[in-house]
């Protein structure tokens, strides 16, 4: 969440907040939730018919959506990217 108040704050929406140190720090912490998320990861193709299924951010591996098993996808659904690391890829942080 370091990240999502860092965005709140008037000075990131001015982009005078966006310096070399303030991306270390914050990939630093993408680093961090990568690791953290990833033993929570559940693999869809192991569970039984009908369950949700769970999808997870590109970049962090947070769990961004969980759908039934019939939803019908749309370029909206189901999330690809956590509102952290889209906030750092708006910066032009995420390579």
């Amino acid at each position: 969440m370091i990240m999502k108040e860092l965005i709140d704050r008037k000075e990131v929406n001015d982009m005078t907040l966006a310096t070399e140190k303030d991306k270390a720090f914050t990939l630093a912490e993408l680093s961090r939730r990568k690791i953290e998320n990833t033993p929570k990861v559940i693999d869809n193709r192991s569970l039984y018919a009908g369950s949700d299924m769970y999808f997870y951010c590109d970049y962090c591996k947070a769990l961004t959506d969980q759908l039934p098993e019939d939803y019908i996808p749309d370029p909206d659904t189901p999330k690809k990217i956590c509102d952290e690391c889209q906030s750092l890829k708006d910066l032009g942080w995420m390579e």
